[in-house]
C-alpha cells in the first residue's frame, strides 16, 4: 500500500522549472481534469485527448514517479493534422494518490483500517475512480497514512457496484486518546483507483456507490466519533 504522505513529499521535492513564454498569451479554451502521464511532457486525458506541455507555469516539473495528476492548464493549440493532440500551458497541478482496488473479505481488506476519511469529491472517468478525500492528522503527523478503496464483489452486481474508502491512521486519529483533538488538523489529496475489471464493458454505466466514515463535530471541532456517509459517483 502506498502512503499519504509520499505523495505530498513527492511534491515538495519536485524540481523547480523555469518558466518559458510563447511568442503570444492566446489560447483556446482552459481546462481543469484528471490526466494519466505518459511521458515526461506528454498526459492523456480522461477524455482520450493527447496533451504536450509545451509550456509550464506551475513552477515545477511533474515527479517522474506520478502516473495521474490533476491539471489545470491553457490548451494553447491544436497538433497539426492530429485530430485530439494540443500543446498547453500547464498553470498548475496536484498529484493524486493512485493504487488499485482491494477486494472486500481479503486480508489486504482486513488491513486497510477503520480511520476517518471524507469523501468531498468522486467521479469515474478514464477507467479510475477519482476522488477528493480529506484526512484529520496530529500536528506533527508523524507515520505514513494509507487510502485503500474497497471493492464489495458480493453486494455488486451488473446494475450498482459497491465501494468503500477506507483510511489507516496507523494510529495518529481522533480516536487513539493519547493525542489531545485541538492538535488534529484537516489535510487533503486527489486519489484515483483503476477499475479495470470492475468496470462492465460494452458501454453500459452502473451506478457506483462509495461509503466512507468520518469524524462527528461538536460544532468546533471534530470528536472521537464517526458516523458512516454514502452516496453515488458519476460515471462518465
Amino acid at each position: 500500500m502506498k502512503a499519504f504522505h509520499s505523495i505530498a513529499l513527492a511534491l515538495v521535492a519536485a524540481a523547480a522549472l523555469s518558466v518559458s513564454c510563447l511568442p503570444n498569451d492566446e489560447y483556446l479554451y482552459s481546462e481543469t481534469g484528471m490526466c494519466t502521464r505518459i511521458a515526461r511532457d506528454k498526459l492523456l486525458t480522461d477524455k482520450g485527448l493527447t496533451y504536450y506541455i509545451v509550456d509550464n507555469n506551475s513552477g515545477s516539473m511533474i515527479p517522474d514517479s506520478i502516473s495521474r495528476v490533476m491539471i489545470s492548464c491553457d490548451v494553447m493549440s491544436k497538433v497539426e493534422g492530429r485530430s485530439d493532440e494540443y500543446n498547453i500551458r500547464l498553470l498548475d497541478f496536484m498529484a493524486a494518490f493512485t493504487t488499485a482496488p482491494l477486494v472486500a473479505g481479503t486480508d489486504e481488506a482486513e488491513a486497510a483500517g477503520h480511520d476517518g476519511v471524507s469523501v468531498t469529491q468522486a467521479w469515474v472517468s478514464g477507467g479510475y475512480f477519482n476522488g477528493y478525500v480529506t484526512l484529520a492528522l496530529p500536528n506533527p503527523a508523524n507515520e505514513d497514512h494509507d487510502i485503500n478503496l474497497v471493492y464489495d464483489d458480493v453486494r455488486s452486481n451488473a446494475d450498482t457496484l459497491y465501494f468503500e474508502m477506507r483510511h489507516n491512521a496507523h494510529g495518529e486519529c481522533p480516536e487513539n486518546e493519547d493525542y489531545a483533538l485541538p492538535l488534529f488538523h484537516y489535510a487533503g489529496t486527489y486519489v484515483s483507483f483503476p477499475l479495470e475489471g470492475i468496470l462492465p464493458t460494452g458501454g453500459k454505466k452502473p451506478v457506483v456507490h462509495v461509503e466512507w466514515d468520518w469524524y462527528d463535530s461538536d460544532g468546533s471541532m471534530i470528536v472521537r466519533t464517526k458516523t458512516t456517509h454514502s452516496g453515488n459517483v458519476t460515471v462518465d
